[in-house]
């Protein structure tokens, strides 16, 4: 499968996630999101472009999901990915502002100050 094909087909794993999440099925869109990231991380993106466009998908993948935990109130893992994000982009506002929010509701208000 060319490279072009995995990043389309991981964009509509995405979108699906996408629908599951606006009908509230949070846990289905997770599901989604998963199957999105394991055919990205399956495959190895020579072209620059494509490596821009994973990355950039990733990372939106990676923040539809911290969505989804944290409508299922599972803050732990809010903060666990928020952090991966982090680590590949240190000034992402969104990923910083959902780990200080994870923070807050598990009583490390420390931790939610340092991403305000």
């Amino acid at each position: 499968m060319d490279s072009r094909k995995v990043l389309e087909l991981a964009k509509e794993m995405k979108e699906k996630g996408n629908s599951y999440f606006k009908e509230r099925k949070f846990e289905n869109a997770l599901e989604m999101y998963g199957y999105a990231e394991t055919i990205l991380t399956r495959f190895k993106f020579e072209d620059e472009i494509d490596r821009i466009e994973f990355c950039d998908l990733a990372i939106c993948i990676l923040l539809n999901s911290t969505a989804c935990f944290t409508r299922l109130k599972e803050f732990e893992r809010v903060g666990q990915v928020c952090s991966i994000v982090l680590e590949f982009q240190p000034n992402n506002v969104k990923a910083m502002y959902r780990r200080a929010v994870a923070a807050l509701e598990l009583g490390k208000h420390d931790w939610a100050y340092w991403d305000s």
